[in-house]
C-alpha cells in the first residue's frame, strides 16, 4: 500500500470524524508548552523530549509533526500508526467527563492501569506494522517501549505476552486487538 501526504491527511480527517477528536499542533499550545515545563521541573523528562511525544488529552490530539509531510521522525507510516494509537486513547477515555476523568485519573496515579492503556495503544502501533510491512514486530521490542511510561519488569512481562497472542492472531488470520485499533485498520485503505 501506497501513502502519500493526501492518504495521512485524509485517514486522520476520517478517524478525528468517527472518533470524534480533533487535531492540535503541540508546538502551538500553551497547556503542551505549560506541561512540559512541569515535567521538566518534576524531573519526570525534559520539555524538549515531551514536545517530541504526541499526547492525547479528552478528545485533542496534539501532534508534534505537521500532518501529512515526512520528516526524520515521523515519517508517513508513522504519522497513520500515531493516528491508530491516539484514537485507542480517545476511547479509552470515553465519552463523558467523568469516564475521562476517571481515566486520566488512573493514567497519572496507577503504573497497572498506565501499562494497561498504553499497551493497548501500542497493540495498534503492532497491528499496523504487521499491515504496512507484512513483518511482525518482536514482542520484547514493542513491549520495551512501555519503560518510558514507568511500567514495571512485571508489566513488561504482561505486555510481551499480550503482543505474542496479537502474532499468533494475526497468523491465524484472527481479528485481535483493542477494537478502535482493528477499526481503524480496517479502514486503512478507505
Amino acid at each position: 500500500m501506497k501513502i502519500d501526504r493526501i492518504k495521512v491527511i485524509n485517514y486522520w480527517k476520517s478517524m478525528c470524524r468517527k472518533f470524534n477528536a480533533k487535531l492540535q499542533p503541540k508546538s502551538k499550545s500553551r497547556m503542551m508548552r505549560a506541561m512540559g515545563w512541569m515535567l521538566e521541573r518534576s524531573g519526570s523528562m525534559t520539555a524538549k523530549k515531551f514536545a517530541r511525544y504526541t499526547t492525547t488529552i479528552g478528545r485533542t490530539v496534539y501532534i508534534p509533526f505537521t500532518l501529512g509531510t515526512p520528516s526524520d521522525e515521523w515519517d508517513l507510516e508513522h504519522q497513520i500508526i500515531t493516528c491508530a494509537h491516539e484514537m485507542v486513547h480517545v476511547t479509552q477515555a470515553g465519552k463523558t467527563r467523568r469516564s475521562r476523568a476517571r481515566f486520566y485519573i488512573r493514567y497519572l496515579t496507577s503504573k497497572k492501569w498506565r501499562t494497561k492503556y498504553e499497551m493497548e495503544a501500542y497493540g495498534a502501533n503492532f497491528l499496523f506494522h504487521y499491515r504496512l510491512t507484512g513483518v511482525f514486530l518482536s514482542p520484547s521490542y514493542i513491549a520495551g517501549l512501555l519503560k518510558s511510561y514507568g511500567c514495571s519488569k512485571a508489566d513488561k512481562k504482561r505486555a510481551i505476552r499480550y503482543y505474542a497472542r496479537i502474532n499468533q492472531g494475526l497468523g491465524a488470520g484472527n481479528k485481535i486487538g483493542h477494537p478502535t485499533a482493528r477499526y481503524c485498520l480496517d479502514h486503512l485503505e478507505d
